[in-house]
């Protein structure tokens, strides 16, 4: 089911999951939902929010953001989520191997 959110929208309702140790918030996206299914399956089972970019404008859009924006982070959803990424790096003692 495909959801709208406004920018803003969309970073209060990530914003407690998918936040890093530097209080940055990681924005998960993908540009090809067929080739990414099983990134972005893998993400959303997780409980992150992935958004679907799949505009030619998107990269200028995504540098916009990055320049303007510097609490957020963009990341492709095309690696493999091996652990709980964003709420293991909020406590600083945790080891990482």
């Amino acid at each position: 089911m495909t959801k709208y959110y406004t920018f803003e929208e969309l970073l209060e309702k990530i914003k407690p999951l998918q936040t890093n140790k530097d209080e940055q918030t990681i924005i998960l996206y993908a540009n090809n939902k067929e080739a990414q299914h099983s990134y972005i399956a893998e993400a959303e089972a997780k409980g992150y929010e992935v958004l679907l970019l799949d505009s030619p404008l998107v990269s200028h859009l995504i540098q916009k953001l990055e320049t303007t924006q510097e609490k957020n982070i963009f990341r492709p959803c095309r690696c493999r989520l091996h652990r709980e990424p964003y709420q293991e790096r909020r406590y600083s003692n945790l080891q990482t191997f």
